[in-house]
């Protein structure tokens, strides 16, 4: 449980060479969270620092655990293991190498649903390894790659970078998300960065607030990674025009099946719009609630297949059938191939309204709310209007640039009846000040359900 740093990638891979299960944790994680994912996997020891120690101590487990802090080792007149100690020990010791197999598990990556319940997905050697295959195979990442990685690690695509990186004998720069977005672009250009991996909110802030410093480092960038999240087509083709030298690839992926999908910006340009094709090893299809495979142009619910997959649902086996059928993972996404082989994404099950027998994605409002200038986010859920309406309407949540007393929703209305059947119009619009978010980047619906 640290932030992304030297201590946190040592003990990743400290943890999996010994044969142990590497639990990583978000350092922002709340006791409630906390307490719940500990008891959830029976963590026996956390590797953390003392300034998270508050949080750990009101776990229920917290007195059975062992705990490794990288600072102090008493506090609380409470001794505990401290990390030097550790290391002296292990350059004076030579310690027996576990017998490991491929298909062991190595890995516990917690993900949440739109309702926050959280899940333990469960990944072996072989599927954390085979992704990693995967994904240089499709970028074709050389040693020389020095890449800045603001992903935390305790995420499945931070996570992946950082092996993905370390497996061609790359190096990787450390960086703590975007608080401070200047000193990402800083140390890529003291150390001469190549590569940069973000998701695409991350790259809107450079772009926007730096433009200048991000074109004049873009032409020494060979590659580039985007989380599986919509990106407008306008940020798509700057990147394209700043950086002509990188491989600029994005992927679609779950934390269940990391980076299924990949497109990439130069090679299939006229497919921007899409969420690209299979990455090697891997096999997508999409089938309708019989688990019948549909043709072209024919939405349905996306299943993958592949090296890549978890083992399950940690503690959760009905879960995992569910999901899990004859090799396929059932994806909860909606997509179709159109006739060239390209995937589309449409939105998730979940995320489907019915507006009186009328299915409407949420994912295709929002994208056109985004389309809007001066909309910054937005998300959309259902709502019934009045006592006698029988049937849900669209409500719309929206942040704005700037200050909402300026800001033009008849103009946003007219937007929509040009864009948008008439049933999937928002018959509300209502100015937030954020869209409430997993840290996975899923909008938590529930949430915004309880705003007035």
């Amino acid at each position: 449980m640290l932030n992304n740093s030297i201590e946190m990638v040592t003990g990743i891979y400290a943890i999996c060479a010994a044969g142990m299960i590497c639990v990583p944790l978000d350092f922002e994680l709340k006791t409630r969270n906390l307490d719940y994912i500990t008891n959830d996997c029976d963590i026996k020891s956390i590797f953390t620092s003392k300034k998270y120690l508050p949080r750990i101590k009101h776990t229920q487990a917290f007195s059975d655990l062992k705990i490794i802090l990288i600072d102090e080792n008493i506090i609380d007149n409470k001794a505990f293991f401290l990390w030097d100690e550790i290391l002296q020990d292990t350059r004076r010791s030579e310690f027996p190498k576990p017998d490991i197999s491929p298909s062991d598990p190595a890995c516990i990556l917690y993900t949440t649903g739109t309702t926050g319940l959280y899940k333990g997905v469960l990944l072996s050697h072989f599927s954390l390894t085979s992704a990693v295959k995967n994904i240089n195979q499709f970028m074709q990442i050389k040693n020389d790659i020095i890449e800045s990685l603001p992903m935390r690690l305790s995420h499945s695509f931070g996570l992946a970078r950082m092996r993905c990186v370390f497996d061609v004998g790359g190096t990787v720069i450390l960086e703590n998300g975007f608080l401070r977005p200047e000193f990402i672009l800083h140390h890529m250009k003291t150390r001469q960065a190549n590569a940069l991996a973000s998701v695409p909110a991350g790259f809107a802030m450079l772009l926007e607030l730096f433009p200048d410093f991000f074109k004049a480092i873009g032409s020494q960038i060979k590659y580039i990674e985007i989380g599986s999240t919509h990106m407008p087509m306008k940020l798509k083709n700057q990147l394209i025009e700043i950086c002509p030298q990188a491989r600029i690839c994005m992927h679609y992926g779950l934390t269940e099946a990391s980076r299924a999908a990949f497109l990439d910006f130069y090679r299939d340009n006229n497919h921007l719009d899409t969420e690209g094709k299979p990455s090697p090893q891997v096999s997508i299809k999409i089938v309708n609630k019989q688990g019948q495979e549909l043709g072209h142009d024919t939405a349905g619910e996306i299943a993958i297949k592949g090296n890549i997959l978890m083992s399950g649902y940690w503690g959760k086996p009905e879960l995992t059938r569910k999901v899990l059928k004859n090799g396929w993972l059932l994806t909860g996404d909606l997509g179709f191939f159109d006739k060239n082989g390209y995937l589309h994404l449409v939105g998730r099950k979940e995320d489907v309204l019915n507006l009186g027998g009328l299915k409407v994605a949420t994912l295709e409002i929002e994208q056109v709310l985004l389309g809007f200038p001066g909309i910054t986010d937005a998300a959309v859920t259902e709502f019934y209007m009045g006592e006698k309406i029988i049937f849900p309407r669209v409500k719309a949540y929206i942040v704005v640039e700037k200050p909402s007393s300026s800001f033009n929703l008849m103009k946003l209305k007219k937007y929509c009846l040009k864009e948008l059947e008439s049933y999937k119009i928002p018959s509300e619009f209502v100015i937030v000040d954020r869209i409430p978010r997993s840290s996975s980047g899923k909008i938590k619906r529930h949430l915004l359900k309880k705003t007035k």
